[in-house]
């Protein structure tokens, strides 16, 4: 038995949510000791590991200001390794890192990447630091734009990273090709939600979903939080959004819309959605489920449904694993990649696209009135699908537990 420490786990976000999930049982099922680390306080991480069992989410709390200094100056490596160095906080951390056989980077999207996350690459040049053993599990990366000094360096230290860590799976097409013109080894897999289907039902106060035909909707406010769409006028995409709920209302279907965010305030999902309900009048109903209900009732709501458009990565993941057909609103490479490992591109419209061009908005339409004319078509189809996901997973994950053993055999402490 090993013991393992995933770091930069993503928290808010209900699709990273079920793929912790499915990660960590997978650890477990090798017998594997697994301790999830955190920085800050624990009342901000509770609600995210609600229902997991036999991991130990260790918080360590952040005193006198650590997390505020920190941020201020994350974009500054050399600062943030003597940060490292003198606050009692991170220097807890890289004890623990130290410790651990393996230390893994959680699944999650492109942290070296479009987001530019700097918390992220500071911890994993930490993690590199004190420990030889480290790896990434089920990543999305890129694109590293390099119109600035900033964009510059961050890409350089992104790159330095995926040359030092000892396994690398990379869960889409275009993270995969950008890999291979880095000149970066890399497992292929695909999104680790895909692991397992959960078997939980639909709980007593909402069970009444199962005698109502509805189609699930899952909108994402992009201009207000996202990089590539900081450009786009607010009330377009908003009209983009009310005219697909008008469609499904036509369909004679209620909408159901299911936030992915939760524990985020008004940048949540909920908000948005209460926004959007209140622009339109239909002659069906529309029902914003609270955002309390975790990944695996997430899962069970959209079984349930007809049909499903999402403009969020984990709400397609979501209706493949269930079977539910579905139109992707792709913002993003980790999108329609993921689709592209599985042949099911048709079923994806570029956002941008969509939001220029009427007849790429017509193409959503088009898909959504096929999937409503061959429900039973579809579903077959998906069936395949989500057994060959389920396929590729299971054989990165192979690839892994033998770097795993292969390294404790080689007795490598």
């Amino acid at each position: 038995m090993s013991h393992i420490v995933i770091i930069n786990q993503p928290i808010n976000n209900r699709g990273d949510q079920a793929a912790h999930k499915s990660f960590v049982e997978l650890l477990r099922q090798r017998g594997h000791r697994i301790t999830v680390l955190f920085f800050g306080h624990a009342k901000y991480y509770a609600h995210f590991y609600q229902g997991v069992e036999g991991v130990e989410y260790l918080c360590i709390p952040s005193r006198f200001g650590q997390l505020r200094i920190q941020k201020k100056i994350e974009k500054k490596t050399a600062l943030n390794a003597v940060f490292n160095l003198v606050s009692p906080m991170m220097r807890q951390g890289a004890r623990i890192l130290h410790d651990a056989d393996f230390v893994v980077c959680a699944p999650g999207g492109v942290c070296m990447g479009a987001y530019q996350s700097w918390r992220h690459v500071n911890l994993m040049l930490l993690a590199l630091r004190v420990n030889p053993f480290v790896s990434i599990w089920g990543r999305s990366i890129g694109p590293f734009p390099a119109q600035t000094k900033c964009q510059k360096r961050f890409a350089k230290i992104s790159l330095s990273i995926l040359r030092r860590v000892d396994f690398i799976s990379l869960r889409d097409k275009k993270s995969q090709g950008i890999s291979t013109e880095l000149d970066v080894s890399f497992t292929p897999t695909i999104d680790t939600a895909f692991a397992t289907v959960p078997e939980v039902g639909l709980p007593v106060e909402l069970k009444y979903l199962k005698d109502k035909q509805y189609w699930v909707f899952v909108p994402n406010k992009l201009y207000a939080w996202h990089p590539d769409f900081k450009d786009i006028e607010p009330e377009r995409m908003d009209q983009l959004y009310i005219s697909i709920m008008d469609y499904i209302d036509r369909l004679g279907m209620k909408i159901v819309m299911l936030p992915q965010l939760f524990h985020c305030g008004d940048k949540g999902d909920v908000h948005y959605f209460y926004q959007l309900a209140e622009r339109v009048s239909l002659k069906n109903e529309i029902e914003v489920i609270d955002e309390v209900y975790d990944s695996d009732v997430q899962q069970a709501i959209i079984r349930n449904a007809d049909g499903l458009v999402g403009a969020r990565y984990h709400s397609i993941v979501f209706a493949i694993n269930n079977l539910t057909p579905f139109v992707c609103l792709s913002y993003e490479h980790k999108m329609h990649e993921t689709l592209g490992l599985l042949n099911l591109k048709g079923s994806s419209v570029e956002l941008r696209e969509a939001l220029n061009s009427e007849e790429s908005m017509r193409s959503i339409f088009d898909l959504m009135n096929s999937i409503h004319a061959d429900q039973g078509g579809c579903k077959a189809q998906l069936s395949k699908k989500r057994d060959e996901a389920q396929q590729i997973v299971k054989n990165a994950y192979e690839q892994f537990e033998m770097y795993i053993q292969s390294e404790v055999s080689g007795d490598k402490h």
